[in-house]
């Protein structure tokens, strides 16, 4: 008969399951909310503000922004993804009798 330690216990959602999906959730909002920040921000403050561009100048430029700001968080995610280092599942003695 097994005891408990002789079975492995494979948990669904353990802190090395949870990890890339708290990466891609992280980036993910990321990715959603700051372009968006970034395209009303800089057409307010910095294209229609400090440059004084007026139309469709301003809604151009500040979209641009919002594109290099897409571009730079993913690669930021792809930099995290692939430093990120893959967890060996634990190894278990066999115990033979």
């Amino acid at each position: 008969m097994a005891d408990k330690s002789d079975v492995a216990v494979h948990r669904i959602g353990g802190p090395s399951t949870m990890s890339p999906f708290k990466t891609v959730f992280l980036y993910s909002g990321v990715m959603l909310f700051f372009p968006v920040f970034m395209y009303f921000f800089s057409k307010a403050f910095i294209f229609d503000g400090l440059f004084d561009m007026k139309g469709s100048d301003s809604i151009f430029y500040a979209a641009m922004t919002a594109v290099v700001t897409v571009h730079i968080v993913l690669a930021m995610f792809l930099w995290a993804a692939f430093k990120e280092t893959p967890q060996a599942p634990p190894i278990r003695e066999v115990k033979r009798e």
